[in-house]
């Protein structure tokens, strides 16, 4: 299952850090014996990227010696601080019962690249106390702060962005936590979780709109692009309409909100939009307004 891959990457790469803290080197096998012994498994190649990971991801600096083994470098100050905000979310009852499917608060991750938000612990706890939670929040086309009261109910990964599903005075609201600049856990307002079916992400790409109803969407890429887009699928949903020397031709049921359409702008010439009608007229009039800008 695709939440047990999740637990289990970042169980190993916790694995892995914890034993770089405990001396100033460890061995390969070393680490080999601890991760079979805990998990059962070890593949050089996993360790490898896993290590890496903790470079370019955490920003941890790892040095080789031979042949002592693998230690961060004392020449630099490591920053811990994105590494253990995870390794706390992990470690705490809300992450293991989302693994146990014993309550869906993390919605499945969209990537292996896990980013680390500060909030999200504290977002995390409220949720599994049903406790509601005041932010202090700036939208990136806002030019002040707004504060709000909501009800969290579900945390959601997409494109290394956290995002937490919430009620706001009865309305679904999704608010990037990377936006949230302050917030202060209720503890004094218990409330009942709201009563939201989490599989309306199912019907979207990305996080807006989610209660969009999905709609047939047909897309035709040319030959070279069709050959990454069946390669990585733009969205579960995806089916091939036809494949052959004039390009990729596929259906999608979502709902049409933000995301889907920076899709189709992002992949320019190379898509061109079939079905529905009124998404067809409002790609081609956004690229004619997009052109008047060039003929001024």
């Amino acid at each position: 299952m695709k939440n047990n891959q999740d637990y289990n990457h970042i169980l190993r790469i916790g694995i892995i850090y914890d034993l770089l803290k405990k001396k100033d080197f460890t061995k390969r096998n070393e680490f080999e014996n601890v991760l079979l012994e805990k998990l059962g498994h070890f593949s050089s190649r996993t360790f490898d990227r896993d290590l890496r990971k903790l470079r370019e991801q955490f920003g941890l600096v790892i040095r080789y010696e031979n042949p002592y083994g693998y230690g961060f470098d004392k020449a630099y100050e490591q920053d811990t601080s994105k590494i253990e905000n995870l390794l706390h979310l992990m470690n705490s009852t809300v992450f293991k019962m989302n693994h146990l499917n014993k309550k869906d608060i993390i919605y499945p991750f969209t990537s292996n690249n896990i980013e680390v938000n500060e909030f999200l612990p504290e977002i995390s706890e409220a949720i599994s106390s049903c406790h509601k939670i005041h932010i202090a929040y700036r939208g990136y086309w806002e030019t002040d702060r707004k504060e709000y009261i909501l009800s969290p109910y579900l945390l959601k990964e997409f494109q290394l962005r956290w995002y937490v599903l919430s009620k706001v005075d009865g309305e679904i609201r999704v608010f990037g936590l990377d936006r949230i600049r302050s917030i202060d856990v209720l503890q004094d307002e218990s409330v009942e979780r709201p009563k939201i079916d989490a599989s309306v992400f199912n019907n979207i790409i990305g996080v807006s709109e989610p209660h969009l109803k999905p709609e047939k969407v047909v897309l035709a890429f040319t030959p070279r692009q069709g050959r990454y887009i069946k390669s990585s699928p733009i969205h579960p949903t995806q089916e091939l309409v036809s494949d052959d020397e004039n390009g990729l031709v596929i259906s999608l049921k979502v709902g049409i909100n933000w995301e889907l359409k920076e899709v189709i702008k992002k992949n320019g010439i190379q898509v061109k939009v079939l079905e529905p009608a009124h998404l067809v007229e409002e790609i081609k009039q956004e690229l004619i307004d997009n052109l008047k800008q060039y003929q001024s």
